[in-house]
């Protein structure tokens, strides 16, 4: 996720908020089954992205939406997360 093509926000849906999700699962972040199975931009993943935006970004950048340094973020933590996993193997 670590280009996105288009800024995701609430009530969009595709191959792209599929792959959030899956990185965000990835954080151990529950996504409901009805927003996973339809790749929709939710309540849910809305509020999984604000979280993630709040523990690292100022107050000020805490949106919801995906934007380029938001995925940036969500990939770089996804990515240390799979290494960490395959270290504890």
């Amino acid at each position: 996720m670590n280009v996105v093509s288009r800024t995701l926000s609430t009530g969009m849906q595709g191959d792209d908020v599929r792959q959030l999700h899956d990185e965000l699962t990835t954080l151990e972040v529950f996504i409901p089954p009805a927003e996973r199975n339809s790749a929709i931009f939710g309540p849910a993943t809305k509020k999984a992205v604000m979280n993630l935006q709040r523990a690292a970004f100022a107050e000020t950048r805490v949106t919801g939406v995906v934007d380029q340094a938001t995925a940036n973020l969500i990939s770089s933590e996804a990515r240390s997360m799979g290494i960490a996993r395959a270290l504890d193997h």
